[in-house]
């Protein structure tokens, strides 16, 4: 059955869920408040040192 789904957040844990909801057939939106996704990738990766 193909499900309809709105996945709140575009952090890691969201955007792995949403690829595989979407693999499986199902419609997905991710929503996030945040300009970019990534969450704490985002984060991470400015962190002097974590090149």
């Amino acid at each position: 059955q193909k499900l309809r789904i709105a996945v709140v957040g575009a952090g890691p844990a969201g955007l792995a869920f949403s690829t595989t909801a979407a693999e499986r057939g199902h419609d997905v939106t991710l929503m996030d408040s945040a300009k970019e996704i990534g969450g704490q990738f985002n984060m991470a990766k400015i962190i002097p040192g974590k090149e």
